[in-house]
């Protein structure tokens, strides 16, 4: 499984990235998954650099078996504020079956341990809480609202 960014914008409101996890589902139907994403971001100001963990989660609900995809989003006034993501960590798991850990490549120089090397924050935000929700909400599988 990895996931990747996909820059969208929200007209007037300058560019949303768009993190999307690709995961499998072995049961028929799946009663919840949940995905984690931390995403390491970095501000360059001049010759200095800020790096900071963004985190973010969603519950799936009624998940068929086979290909599915999650999606979490980081919104432009993050983005400005705490820069774009080097490396995005997704961890899923799946009612008592445990979890299962999955990363994309580190896109920038990272160390092994990054996850707690750094400040955590909240920062990524689920579909429900984003203008895509009535857009893009069919692509994905049912989100439990908290």
């Amino acid at each position: 499984m990895n996931s990747k960014p996909n820059r969208r914008s929200h007209r007037g409101a300058g560019a949303w990235l768009r993190l999307l996890a690709p995961f499998r589902s072995s049961p028929s139907w799946a009663d919840g998954i949940a995905l984690t994403v931390l995403a390491l971001v970095e501000k360059k100001e001049g010759e200095n650099s800020q790096r900071e963990i963004l985190r973010g989660s969603v519950l799936y609900t009624n998940v068929p078996k086979g290909r599915n995809l999650g999606v979490l989003y980081l919104p432009p006034g993050t983005l400005a504020r705490f820069g774009s993501p080097l490396i995005i960590q997704v961890t899923g798991a799946m009612g008592e079956e445990g979890a299962a850990t999955f990363s994309t490549k580190p896109t920038g120089k990272v160390e092994p341990n990054w996850p707690s090397q750094y400040n955590l924050r909240s920062g990524v935000l689920p579909i429900f809480q984003t203008p895509w929700v009535s857009i893009e909400s069919a692509k994905y599988p049912d989100f439990v609202i908290p």
